[in-house]
This record gives C-alpha cells, structure tokens and sequence, in this order.
C-alpha cells in the first residue's frame, strides 16, 4: 500500500491497484482494508504530505462518527508536532545524536489526526531515523468506553540497505482490530505510559486557532479536533 502519489503522472484514485498487489490508498482519509493483510477487516487512517485543510478537517470529522472506536492503524509522511512532551531527557539526547531535535520537527496536521484518530499504532517516515515513543494514552484517564486504548508511535528511516537499528526502516507488529479484542487487552497501559501529548496543546491554542482560521493552513482540522476533546472531557462519547 502506498498513500504518497508524487510522481505518479496524474491524479490517482483512492484505492487505485498500481501493479499487481500495490495498491493507492489515497493522500487523506479513514479506510478499511478487508482480507489483504489480515483476515479481519482493519481500519487504517492515512495523511500524505502537505495535507490540505480541508482533508485534516474532514478525517476528524469521520473519527467524531458514532461507532468510531479509534483506527488500527495511522500511516502518516510526517511525525506529529509536539510529541515530545513527557518524553525522557534520553530521548532528547539519542534523537539530536541522529541529526533530529524531538520540538522542532512534526506537523501539525498529523497532530490533530492522531488525536482525533486514536490509533493504537502510528507509523511515521520523513526522519530518516527509527524511534518508538513511550506509549501514550489517548485520554487523561481511562473512561468506560472502548476506545480508551493507547497509542504507539513509530517513526522508520529511509529504505537502504543498512544494519544500522538507529536507521531501521522496517517493524513487524503483530495487530487485531479494535472491534474484536477484548476490553482487558484493548485498555491495557503497559508500563512508562504517558499522557497523550496533543490533548493539553489543542485545549491551549483553541482561542488562537479560532481567530487565525483563515490564515493557518491547519486551523480548520484543529478547530474541529478541540471543540471534539472539549466534548469528550464534558462526558460526550
């Protein structure tokens, strides 16, 4: 599966077989994948490089649906911008090593779908490193809902052939769909868990966001993520 489409020729189409078992997943959106590779359907949410507006804005509105549970699976270009909260000093330090500083890179636009999306793994390229985040919750404490799951975040270096783990651009999981695992395994919060990093930022820059709706390309996908984890906070589902 690919979801990036430069230097295709020409506009693709979501879902589009490139070759025989290559397919286009699109640049943006909430999909599911039925018996390609797995034997229950997965939901996948993909984010292709520079986004538009209107793209962001759309997929949080999909994740508010009544019956979202949250997406398998998140494939973005870009890390989400401001995940280095909670993060250990180490972290820092192993990622500035490798040429990368945790608070200056991300998007924006991945930001607010990983929040909005809740996927419990997100995939990231752009970096050219390999780094998995401490998990994260998606909720500052568990509610009695089913999508109280955690998030894992792992961003993979560029293909090449190289032995170097700090560069690994390859990582096996091993995943069963939200809707079929049980509720023990599904909230499970395995040990260094954080708080999500991207709740406290959206609350924070709501007023801000709002005034500049016009002006930042991210705005409107950021509006609509806030006003929904304002919701989720007053109780709604």
């Amino acid at each position: 599966y690919v979801f990036e489409d430069a230097g295709a020729g020409g506009p693709l189409a979501a879902d589009q077989e490139l070759a025989k078992q290559v397919h286009f997943l699109g640049r943006a959106g909430i999909r599911t994948l039925r018996g390609r590779i797995s034997s229950m359907p997965l939901t996948v949410a993909v984010l292709a490089d520079s986004p538009e507006p209107a793209d962001v804005e759309r997929m949080c509105s999909d994740a508010n649906a009544p019956g979202f549970l949250g997406a398998d699976l998140l494939l973005s270009s870009d890390w989400p911008r401001g995940q280095e909260v909670d993060l250990p000093e180490s972290s820092f330090t192993s990622m500035a090593e490798l040429g990368v500083h945790l608070s200056a890179v991300g998007s924006d636009a991945v930001a607010a779908t990983a929040a909005a999306t809740k996927p419990r793994y997100h995939f990231a390229g752009t970096h050219g490193v390999f780094f998995q985040r401490p998990p994260y919750r998606n909720h500052p404490q568990p509610p009695a809902q089913r999508r109280s799951h955690v998030t894992r975040f792992i961003g993979l270096g560029r293909a090449a052939a190289t032995k170097d783990k700090a560069r690994k651009w390859l990582h096996a999981i091993e995943i069963e769909p939200i809707p079929y695992m049980d509720r023990a395994s599904l909230i499970a919060e395995p040990a260094g868990c954080t708080d999500s990093p991207f709740l406290e930022r959206a609350a924070d820059g709501l007023e801000s966001i709002k005034r500049a709706r016009t002006d930042a390309p991210m705005g409107a996908g950021m509006v609509s993520l806030i006003e929904r984890e304002e919701g989720v906070r007053g109780g709604a589902a």
